[in-house]
C-alpha cells in the first residue's frame, strides 16, 4: 500500500481531532519496530487509545482518519491479539461512517479502499483463531467480519448483541417486537440477574435468551429458523461460527436472525433482518 509517511508534511494539511502532534507521535511509535517490541501491552494500549481519540473521537471522522487507517491495518499483524482486535473493530466502525471526501488524493482514496479489503481478510483470520470460545471478543470480531463484508446492519446488531426490531404480522396486523440478547454473564448467577451482574468479577461468555415476540405484554418464545438459503449472509456467518467451535454464538445468531411465529395467530413471521 502507498502509506503516507509519518514525517510527511501531509499530516499538517489534513485535520484530525487534536491540533498538536500526539497522533504523529503515537503512529511513529507503532511503526518503529524496536520501540514497539520493547513496549508493554499497557503502553501500546495507551498509544492506540490516543490514536483512536485523534481520528475517531466520539465516532467522528476527519481527513486524517482515512490515511491513518492504512497504517494501522499494515502494522496490525505485528501486534498482540488484543490490539489487533481493537484495530479491526475500530476500522470496521470507521468504514460505516461518512466516507472520505475531497480532501484526499486519488492515491490516498485507493490506499484506504485497499486497507479495508485487507482488514476484512484479517477480521476473519482473527475470528478463526482460538481466543476463549464464545467470548465477547468473538462477538466483536464477528460483527467486524460482517461490517467489513459490507453487511453494516447485520454487523451492527451482532456487535451490540442486544438490538430490537419491530414488525407487523402479515396475517393479523398485530405489531410485534423481536428481541435477542447476547448477554455476558458470570457463571453461577441466576438468569434473572444476568443483566445486573458484575462483569469485571468473572470471565465473560455468551448465552442466548430465547428471542421473543411481545404481544400485549406477553412474551412468547418463537422457534428459530434453522435452514437458510445457501447464499444467505446469516447462513455464512453461522457456518463460520460453527466451524470455529462457537456453539453459543451459533445459537444466538439462529435465535435472533431466524424467522418465528406470531403469538396471536401463529402465522409465520419473516423477520427479514438481513437487509
Amino acid at each position: 500500500m502507498n502509506l503516507t509517511p509519518i514525517d510527511s508534511a501531509r499530516w499538517n494539511e489534513l485535520g484530525y481531532c487534536w491540533s498538536d502532534d500526539r497522533l504523529a507521535k503515537s503512529l511513529r511509535f507503532f511503526t518503529d519496530a524496536s520501540k514497539r517490541s520493547q513496549a508493554t501491552i499497557e503502553e501500546l494500549e495507551n498509544r492506540l487509545d490516543t490514536i483512536n481519540d485523534s481520528i475517531f473521537h466520539q465516532q467522528s471522522t476527519y481527513p486524517a482518519t482515512f490515511i491513518t487507517v492504512p497504517i494501522l491495518v499494515d502494522v496490525c499483524q505485528k501486534l498482540p491479539y488484543s490490539l489487533q482486535k481493537w484495530i479491526i473493530d475500530m476500522v470496521s466502525w470507521i468504514s460505516t461512517q461518512r466516507g472520505p471526501h475531497g480532501d484526499l488524493t486519488e492515491t490516498e482514496l485507493a490506499t484506504y479502499s485497499k486497507a479495508l479489503k485487507l482488514a476484512s481478510k484479517r477480521s476473519e483470520e482473527l475470528f478463526r483463531q482460538h481466543c476463549d470460545q464464545d467470548s465477547y471478543s468473538k462477538l466483536i470480531l464477528l460483527g467486524a467480519v460482517a461490517i467489513l463484508n459490507g453487511w453494516h446492519r447485520i454487523g451492527s446488531k451482532i456487535r451490540h448483541g442486544n438490538e430490537e426490531d419491530f414488525h407487523v404480522c402479515n396475517s393479523c396486523d398485530e405489531e410485534l417486537i423481536n428481541q435477542g440478547y447476547a448477554i455476558r454473564y458470570a457463571p453461577g448467577i441466576s438468569m434473572d440477574r444476568y443483566l445486573n451482574c458484575n462483569l469485571d468479577a468473572s470471565p465473560c461468555y455468551l448465552t442466548p435468551i430465547e428471542r421473543v415476540l411481545d404481544f400485549d405484554g406477553q412474551q412468547t418464545p418463537i422457534v428459530a429458523r434453522e435452514k437458510y438459503l445457501k447464499d444467505s449472509k446469516i447462513a455464512w456467518l453461522i457456518q463460520l461460527a460453527s466451524e470455529t467451535g462457537n456453539p453459543k454464538i451459533v445459537s444466538w445468531l439462529q435465535n435472533f436472525f431466524g424467522n418465528g411465529h406470531c403469538p396471536n395467530c401463529d402465522a409465520e413471521v419473516v423477520l427479514g433482518l438481513e437487509g
